[in-house]
C-alpha cells in the first residue's frame, strides 16, 4: 500500500475536528463543576480545533478531487517571490499596528480612560519597535 500524504492530513485533520467537538461538548456538559475561566478555554480551544479540523479536511477533500490544483498551490507556497510578498505584508501589518495601538493610547489619554490600557498600548508600542529591531540585527548579520 502506498503511503498519501494528503490521506494522513485528511485523517489527522479529522481527527483534530473530532477532538475539538469533544472537547468543547466536555466544557459545556461539565460547566458547573469547573471554574468559569476553565470552562472558556475548553469552549474556545474546542471551538477553534473543531473549525480548523473541519477547515483542513475540506481543503484536503477538495484537492483529491482536483489534483491540478493541488499542485499548484504547492507551487506557489513554495515561490521564493510569494514568500517575499507574505514578509512585506506582515511587516506593512505590523507597521500599521503600530501606529493603531499609539492612536489608542492617545485616545485613551484624551479622553481621560484607564491608566492601565495606555501603558499597555504604549508598552505594545515599544515591544515591537525593540523586536523589531533586534530581528532587523539579526537577519542583517544572517544574510
Amino acid at each position: 500500500m502506498r503511503w498519501n500524504k494528503n490521506t494522513t492530513k485528511k485523517k489527522w485533520s479529522l481527527a483534530v475536528g473530532i477532538c475539538g467537538i469533544l472537547l468543547l461538548l466536555s466544557a459545556v456538559l461539565t460547566k458547573d463543576s469547573m471554574p468559569d475561566k476553565v470552562a472558556g478555554i475548553m469552549v474556545g480551544l474546542g471551538s477553534a480545533s473543531f473549525v480548523l479540523g473541519v477547515v483542513h479536511f475540506l481543503i484536503g477533500l477538495y484537492e483529491e478531487q482536483h489534483p491540478e490544483q493541488h499542485k499548484l498551490n504547492e507551487i506557489e507556497a513554495k515561490d521564493e517571490r510569494n514568500g517575499v510578498i507574505r514578509c512585506r505584508s506582515q511587516a506593512a501589518a505590523g507597521t500599521v499596528l503600530q501606529w493603531a495601538l499609539i492612536g489608542a493610547a492617545w485616545v485613551c489619554i484624551l479622553a481621560d480612560g484607564p491608566l492601565w490600557f495606555t501603558l499597555s498600548a504604549v508598552g505594545a508600542f515599544g515591544g515591537k519597535v525593540l523586536l523589531e529591531f533586534a530581528l532587523a540585527q539579526y537577519y542583517g548579520r544572517r544574510m
